[in-house]
């Protein structure tokens, strides 16, 4: 039975601004730093700690900006995050289940958060130069619940969609194709 943690595979989230406010508010990237992923008989069991999201940074046109947000604005939205929009100490994982996934270059199943489930498709979208994978899909928070954030009284909102980014590390790209099916 394969088993994979974020060295081998990484899960990204971005979230987008709106609002009459988001001139001064910034687009964001998510990792998903405790992951685990157990591959077996065709089937994938995901398994990400809702409270070890963790923000990378602010998206500028399109690419992770370092330095962007300070040490103190990353801790203030990792906290809204946890207590706010997640809720982690109630609902302190985020699970992603599929069996028989061989499906070309989609990987279906459902995706349970914040106490609700609901099917997920993963699309493959391509394989990076130097052998990695990507896969992604989107979401909107809304349908599990979650009330997307919002400050300044509405000023200031986080877009009910995020999008979801799967990254199969090259190192392990060939094992996870094998064990899905999908090489």
């Amino acid at each position: 039975m394969p088993r994979f943690d974020a060295s081998a595979i990484a899960c990204r989230v971005r979230t987008y601004k709106e609002g009459v406010l988001s001139a001064i508010a910034h687009d964001l990237l998510l990792d998903a730093s405790r992951i685990d992923v157990v591959i077996e008989a065709g089937a994938i069991d995901v398994s990400v700690a809702a409270g070890g999201l963790v923000v990378l940074g602010a998206i500028v046109n399109g690419q992770l900006v370092s330095g962007e947000l300070s040490p103190s604005q990353k801790a203030e939205v990792q906290q809204n995050m946890r207590k706010k929009v997640l809720a982690t100490a109630s609902h302190p994982v985020v699970r992603f289940r599929a069996r028989g996934v061989a499906r070309g270059d989609l990987v279906a199943g459902e995706l349970e958060l914040h106490g609700r489930t609901r099917p997920l498709r993963l699309q493959r979208v391509a394989d990076t130069a130097d052998g990695a994978i990507l896969l992604r899909t989107s979401i909107d928070q809304r349908d599990f619940g979650i009330k997307p954030f919002r400050a300044a009284f509405g000023a200031l909102k986080v877009k009910p969609r995020v999008d979801i980014e799967v990254e199969i590390a090259a190192a392990s790209a060939s094992e996870v194709l094998a064990a899905l099916g999908l090489e």
